[in-house]
């Protein structure tokens, strides 16, 4: 007998430089997909992008983030993080939550071929519309 598949839940933490709204508006949008939480409510205000990233890790969570340089360096120097996702200058609460709606939406599409997002950076670019961009770090 075939197992049905189990719908991927995308476990994530969005860091300070994001609207906490946006945690809201994930669990709102895609119920039972995503578990968000927002780094304001499990870590302290101030908490370095390094502490965070080790935070996210031991909880098995991706940080999506528009501190793009920063997490990106802490991502290059481990392929077992839990996944990184970067927002690309989206400075408006409204255009926050619109670009990272978009990018989990694209992103949970991507997981139905059972790919994890262990390893891998996503990024947000608003250029042409906005599309998603993949990478596995080495």
């Amino acid at each position: 007998m075939v197992q049905p598949l189990e719908t991927p839940i995308l476990r994530l933490l969005i860091d300070a430089c994001l609207t906490p709204t946006a945690a809201d508006h994930l669990h709102n949008a895609f119920p039972g997909r995503v578990d968000v939480l927002h780094v304001d409510k499990v870590l302290p205000p101030a908490t370095t992008d390094q502490a965070v990233f080790a935070w996210a890790a031991k909880n098995r969570r991706a940080v999506v983030t528009a501190n793009i340089g920063d997490f990106a360096r802490l991502a290059s120097r481990t392929a077992d993080h839990p996944g990184l996702v970067l927002i690309e200058d989206q400075n408006a609460k409204a255009a926050q939550i619109a670009a990272i709606a978009l990018t989990i939406e694209a992103i949970l599409g991507w997981m139905t071929d059972q790919r994890g997002l262990a390893g891998h950076v996503f990024t947000w670019r608003k250029s042409g519309g906005g599309r998603l961009v993949v990478r596995r770090l080495p």
